[in-house]
This record gives structure tokens, C-alpha cells and sequence, in this order.
């Protein structure tokens, strides 16, 4: 990398930085984002009111969890819609909720179309735990020091890089 001044350092940095975000970490956050898809959503119970769809179009279904750069800041997403169909009284109906998004209603516990539903009211907050987990962990701060490296820069953290805002699934460079 061959920069004149500091205004390309900077830009060749940045883009450098948002392709490490966009590649190496979105692997990592979307890789922890299905493990407690799996173990805090799946694994609490098995429906009877629904068919999942786990990575054929549902929660699972990395074609369903997306990301995008935001200013300076990585937004990784879980998409999915709501399963269009729903067993009531041993019927297939169409859902109330289908044309919603998933995340939220699991995340919360409110929203779905069937109220007097065992989990109506009870969270499953895969997002706020993928985001714990990574707070915990680190995952991604590792992640985008080896994408870095990768491209040819090498780089020494001192804790404070980023900062876990409030929103759903963001990380702030």
C-alpha cells in the first residue's frame, strides 16, 4: 500500500477495515448469532402450533442474517420472516404474522398471532445473547485483527476499540 498523505491513509484504512467487518467478522458474529439460535431459540421446546423452517428460509438460514456497514458501524441482522402458516385447531391457517419479522417477536416474546401459546410473553433473546457472548468473548475483535493481518496490516488492541451500542446487533468501530 503506497499512500501520499494522511487523507488516503485514512481511506485506504477504512476500506480495508469495512472489508475485515464485512467478511471476517460477519463469519464470526453470524457463526454465534446461529449458535444461540439453536441453543436459546430450537432447543427450548418443539412446536406443535408450526413447522420450522431451521436453514431451509427460517432463523437459521444464513441467506436470512445479513450485514452492512452504517457510517462506522457493523450492523449484522437476522431477517427473517415469520412463518406464513400456522396449525390452529389441527388446521393449516395463514399466520397474522406473515409478513413480519422473526427476530423481534422471539427476541421479546410478544407478537405472535396466538396468544393463549406457551411461549406467548416469554423471551428467547438470541440476539442480546450473540451480542453478550461476543462482549464476553471477543470474538470479533479477534476476527477483524486476523482479516486485517490478512490484508497485510497488523495491529495491536488496547480494549477500546469497540463499544456494544444499544440497537439490535451493532457494533461500533
Amino acid at each position: 500500500m503506497v499512500v501520499k498523505n494522511l487523507k488516503e491513509l485514512e481511506r485506504e484504512l477504512r476500506t480495508r477495515i469495512d472489508y475485515a467487518l464485512l467478511t471476517d467478522v460477519t463469519e464470526v458474529v453470524t457463526t454465534v448469532m446461529l449458535d444461540h439460535i439453536e441453543r436459546d431459540v430450537y432447543d427450548s421446546y418443539v412446536p406443535h402450533e408450526y413447522v420450522r423452517r431451521y436453514d431451509n428460509g427460517g432463523l437459521m438460514d444464513i441467506n436470512n442474517i445479513n450485514s452492512s456497514i452504517e457510517g462506522d458501524t457493523l450492523v449484522v441482522e437476522n431477517n427473517t420472516m415469520a412463518n406464513p402458516y400456522i396449525f390452529v385447531q389441527s388446521k393449516m391457517v395463514k399466520s397474522d404474522n406473515a409478513d413480519q419479522e422473526l427476530a423481534p417477536i422471539i427476541e421479546t416474546g410478544w407478537g405472535y398471532d396466538f396468544g393463549n401459546w406457551t411461549y406467548h410473553g416469554v423471551a428467547r433473546p438470541f440476539v442480546y445473547n450473540t451480542k453478550e457472548d461476543l462482549s464476553d468473548n471477543k470474538y470479533h475483535i479477534i476476527a477483524l485483527r486476523q482479516g486485517l493481518k490478512r490484508q497485510g496490516i497488523e495491529v495491536k488492541w488496547n480494549g477500546r476499540w469497540f463499544k456494544n451500542t444499544s440497537s439490535c446487533g451493532t457494533w461500533h468501530k
